[in-house]
């Protein structure tokens, strides 16, 4: 039979308030801290979920396990009156629960262990000097990992470039400066000359040095490290027990707080929420796009031969200055000749960090747009989103965007597809010919297709800008 938890605890403060001894005032203790959880939980049935997320909640706020174990004896011992007076049935909840609280080692504090391993992690994504290659890639995927919400290391390490645009922009950044154009895969593993169990050995080989090297203890396995550190840092961030476990689909092992929580359902839109504000709270500067425009009588190139000089204190910074090629002919020959799309315009992509000591070095030749609408009227910020919208509609595009045809499935000869970005978009054509370029590795397609007159065309067309005719 279900109780009201409102009443029960009608029942225990008018218990207490017959007492009024000192006992009476430290048990009244634990009642208020429930009666406020209830509160913040919006429930009205009491239950061994409601208890659990209760204790669970005063282990993740400090509270130590002895003085989280005393309340509940309290709670167990004026729900036993009640059980006595007749008011509600006995229930086996406050056992269960007191069994789960001794898995708790007087001297272990999981609170602080939680906290080590949150700002480990945190300092792992804010690189370090003098990495070698290996070590540099093997943090970026242990990083891809633990911003993912734990997913395997041999998971990511099959990563493809068309797979990029299923994440949050924080792995994005990630995966994007490992993307190459000559690589089905994003991190550089070798992986077509490995079978599955050696690729998993080389991986596995790489997260041990990382581990090592960081001082981060490693559990049984490589995987359950990993799921053990993201579901740390969780906690560390304020989610509950039974929200980790729900987007896990596992109890993590790492701490005895996740035997409290129960094995709940959780839909894709709330698992997302929780994976991207643990990547933020990790993730705490990630790379943005944002946009500069050029001074009055200044030129593109003056600002490139400008941050070659600083290219040691700005080692990451990204330009992007859309050209389209304009050819003519000049006697005999053919002459080509890039034209700025917008002439005065630069984007680049930084950390927010180094904007402003970026504009107090280049600021006599150029400016940063700003928005009002941030506070400290901050520099604005393109979305990625939008800047991939950009990107298609004008048909270039900044390596970053290296990820393969647009599309679940990608066209070959004789499929009939539509131009979405360019000079062309809107079109539908047949593609006739599948050709590599040689010097970017990128996909052209030779698309047939013809105008309201009836003429045929043929044109190249970059592989991002097509998208298959269903």
């Amino acid at each position: 039979m279900d109780c009201d938890i409102f009443d029960i605890l009608d029942r225990f403060r008018l218990e207490l308030s017959l007492t009024g001894d000192k006992t009476a005032q430290n048990y009244s203790k634990a009642v208020t801290s429930l009666a406020r959880f209830v509160e913040s939980e919006h429930t009205e049935i009491f239950s061994e979920r409601l208890l659990s997320n209760w204790i669970s909640y005063l282990l993740q706020q400090g509270i130590t396990p002895k003085v989280a174990l005393y309340y509940l004896k309290v709670i167990s011992s004026l729900y036993n009156k009640g059980v006595k007076a007749g008011d509600w049935e006995a229930s086996g909840i406050f056992k269960s629960l007191k069994s789960k609280l001794s898995l708790y080692t007087p001297d272990e504090d999981f609170q602080s262990k939680r906290l080590d391993q949150f700002h480990r992690v945190r300092k792992i994504a804010q690189g370090g000097c003098n990495l070698t290659d290996r070590e540099i890639l093997a943090q970026d995927i242990f990083l891809t990992c633990i911003l993912t919400g734990g997913k395997s290391p041999e998971s990511v390490a099959l990563l493809r470039k068309e797979q990029i645009g299923d994440f949050i922009p924080e792995v994005a950044e990630i995966l994007e400066r490992n993307i190459s154009p000559k690589r089905k895969y994003i991190f550089n593993l070798g992986q077509s000359l490995l079978t599955g169990n050696q690729l998993s050995a080389k991986v596995n080989g790489m997260f041990d040095d990382v581990f090592l090297s960081r001082g981060i203890n490693k559990y049984s396995s490589v995987d359950e490290t990993i799921i053990n550190l993201w579901a740390n840092i969780a906690l560390a961030n304020g989610f509950s027990a039974e929200e980790i476990i729900a987007c896990l689909g596992e109890r993590p092992t790492a701490d005895p707080i996740f035997t409290l929580g129960e094995m709940t359902s959780i839909n894709d839109a709330d698992k997302h929420v929780i994976i991207s504000k643990v990547a933020k709270a990790i993730m705490v500067n990630p790379q943005q796009w944002f946009v500069m425009r050029l001074r009055p009588n200044v030129r593109y190139k003056q600002l490139e031969d400008r941050l070659s000089v600083l290219n040691n204190e700005f080692t990451n910074i990204q330009l992007f200055y859309p050209c389209e090629e304009i050819k003519k002919r000049v006697r005999r020959k053919l002459v080509s000749k890039q034209k700025p799309m917008i002439p005065d315009i630069v984007f680049f992509k930084a950390k927010e960090n180094e904007v402003n000591p970026l504009f107090h070095r280049i600021g006599d030749i150029a400016w940063c747009y700003a928005d009002n609408s941030r506070p400290n009227f901050k520099y604005a910020v393109v979305p990625r989103k939008a800047m991939e919208r950009f990107q298609r509609a004008i048909g270039k595009f900044t390596p970053d965007y290296e990820v393969g045809p647009i599309g679940s499935i990608t066209p070959r000869e004789g499929d009939r597809i539509e131009i979405i970005g360019g000079l062309f978009s809107g079109n539908e054509g047949v593609i006739d010919k599948v050709e590599t370029k040689s010097d970017s590795g990128n996909v052209i397609y030779r698309v047939t297709f013809p105008d309201q007159q009836g003429i045929e065309w043929r044109v190249s067309v970059d592989s991002r800008l097509v998208k298959n005719v269903i």
